[in-house]
């Protein structure tokens, strides 16, 4: 059953009115009012306003997510990790397979759409190196930095008069569905939101529903917004002691309904919001413990094949550990990792091939060396971490209680840039639709 929002409202946004004097792609100029919004501040606020069913449907997450907290993960964290990074960039519209991010990550694949996905999983990966580095201005310009990296905006809020962004229209601003903030007053608002989201004192699900809605309706960057604020969930979960969850694949699910969740929190609802986090973390959590068990028995399986144990064939055990973290290996990483001989890494992977849990992979350039190198990876594995999508998607259908939209063509964002172009972002585009654009007048 979907659970129905009550009147219970924070306040709702606000706007200002500017002029805005548009030059159009067929050099007509338009002249008139846009209202960027307005978000009220959530610092301070005293709680977070949820109708009974939503309340209780975040306390179940919550409860379910402290029972995970107790738990304990070992191999193959980092899939989960891989899954994150690839179901957040195809929120964005990007494409990218499982196997095309490992391989983009190991140096393999030049695909744009891998390589903008192992961008995101490099973010992910540094924040888990740093689980108890606070939420800040830097960490989120830090990770914008690393998602955005060779664009000249990268690491940087909007803060420049033109650094106008809307979402909605290719028709230009004056058609948008939403226009952000004025570029002044982000500074001031991203300060709101990281002092709200280290608060403790409310609910973690309350708690990331409420700050992801106000980032990703501050929108501080020119683009990049949508990943960021991802990671930030990601941030969130690390300091309130979780482990990271996979919950992009069950947002990718309900795509349709986590945007216009954004739509009921600008208008003074908070209650889809949360429940749409409420049903991401339970599904993510119903699909990892799936993940765990069919991993133990694929671990177990290797491990028979193999003969290998801790202390027996060590050599063994400790490649198939680093495969499950590197899935995309050349023959020298092995050797590295496990710190043997050039004779044993090969003998190894002889063994993993012969057994059928590696097999040959595409051949990688290594400039240093000037040569081609062999490299491998395990099907298996790609097989997991799909299933792995797929589950957590099926569970937020089941939980969120009907059935998904058809995926809307819409959710384009535009921003001004600094020579005075439109620029539409849209999913899984490169940023050209250009359109020349005269300064704002106001």
């Amino acid at each position: 059953m979907v659970l129905m929002s009550t009147s219970l409202t924070l306040p709702p946004f606000g706007a200002i009115v500017r002029r805005v004097n548009e030059l159009t792609d067929i050099g007509q100029s338009r002249y008139g009012n846009v209202e960027f919004a307005v978000p009220p501040l959530i610092a301070d606020i005293a709680s977070v306003p949820l109708s009974a069913e939503i309340k209780e449907a975040a306390l179940s997450a919550r409860e379910k997510l402290e029972q995970h907290r107790r738990g304990t993960g070992g191999f193959m964290e980092g899939l989960l990790l891989r899954t994150e990074a690839i179901n957040s960039s195809r929120i964005e519209g990007n494409r990218t397979k499982f196997q095309n991010l490992c391989r983009a990550a190991a140096g393999v694949d030049a695909k744009p759409g891998a390589l903008e996905t192992a961008k995101n999983l490099e973010c992910l990966l540094r924040v888990m190196e740093h689980p108890s580095q606070p939420l800040t201005r830097q960490t989120i310009l830090a990770d914008h930095e690393i998602i955005m990296r060779d664009e000249d905006y990268a690491g940087r809020f909007r803060s420049k008069s033109d650094d106008r962004v809307w979402i909605g229209s290719r028709g230009g601003i004056f058609d948008a569905h939403y226009v952000a903030p004025l570029p002044e007053a982000v500074s001031g608002l991203i300060n709101d939101w990281v002092e709200f989201s280290s608060r403790s004192d409310i609910g973690i699900v309350e708690r990331l529903a409420l700050s992801h809605a106000q980032f990703e309706s501050i929108h501080p960057f020119l683009d990049g917004n949508g990943r960021v604020g991802r990671v930030a969930i990601q941030r969130m979960l690390l300091l309130s002691g979780a482990k990271p969850l996979p919950v992009s694949s069950a947002l990718l699910a309900l795509k349709s309904q986590y945007f216009a969740s954004f739509d009921s929190y600008r208008a003074g609802d908070i209650n889809p919001a949360v429940q749409i986090q409420a049903v991401a973390v339970e599904a993510a959590l119903a699909g990892m413990a799936e993940f765990y068990a069919e991993r133990d028995a694929l671990m177990s399986e290797w491990f028979g094949r193999l003969g290998a144990s801790h202390g027996k064939r060590r050599n063994l055990y400790e490649a198939v550990v680093h495969l499950s973290e590197f899935p995309v290996f050349t023959r020298y990483e092995m050797q590295n990792r496990l710190d043997v001989s050039e004779i044993t890494a090969r003998r190894i992977i002889d063994r993993l091939e012969a057994d059928d849990i590696v097999q040959i992979g595409r051949k990688r350039w290594n400039p240093s060396k000037k040569r081609s190198e062999q490299t491998w990876e395990p099907p298996d594995i790609y097989r997991l971490a799909e299933k792995l999508e797929r589950n957590i998607e099926d569970y937020a259908k089941t939980m969120f209680g009907s059935a998904v939209q058809p995926e809307q063509t819409g959710g384009s964002a535009f921003y001004i840039d600094s020579s005075g172009d439109i620029t539409e972002v849209r999913p899984g585009a490169n940023h050209s639709s250009r359109i020349p654009q005269q300064a704002d007048t106001s």
